[in-house]
């Protein structure tokens, strides 16, 4: 993966004082072990900085002591008193894939992808 055409579709991940380079390079390293070429042909490059927006996100929460950057989909949420529920249906059906936006995105991709066309 290439770190600058990373950062470019995902300015999130802009600071290299936040989000290294050596830490993206692994990131897209790992990333790309785990997207298959046949399977997504023209769209590789896409699944690949998803995957590693994913490893990224989920390796900045472990490090702050939080977990992964939340629980799943938010299912509630309160003002007064602070208080956030997540739906973990999700996550049980989707595994850590569903804690973070990108990770949820991939899956959306992936299942398009196995399902093939659809017409119209």
């Amino acid at each position: 993966m290439d770190n600058a055409s990373f950062r470019i579709a995902f300015s999130e991940f802009a600071s290299t004082t936040i989000y290294t380079d050596t830490q993206v390079t692994q990131a897209g390293t790992l990333a790309e072990q785990l997207v298959d070429d046949e399977r997504w042909g023209d769209m590789r490059t896409d699944a690949v900085h998803l995957q590693a927006a994913h490893i990224l996100t989920i390796r900045k929460a472990e490090i702050a002591g939080g977990g992964a950057g939340g629980g799943g989909p938010v299912s509630s949420e309160a003002v007064g008193s602070v208080s956030v529920s997540y739906d973990i249906s999700a996550i049980a059906a989707a595994g850590q894939m569903a804690e973070t936006s990108y990770g949820r995105r991939y899956l959306q991709l992936a299942r398009l992808i196995c399902a093939g066309g659809s017409f119209v």
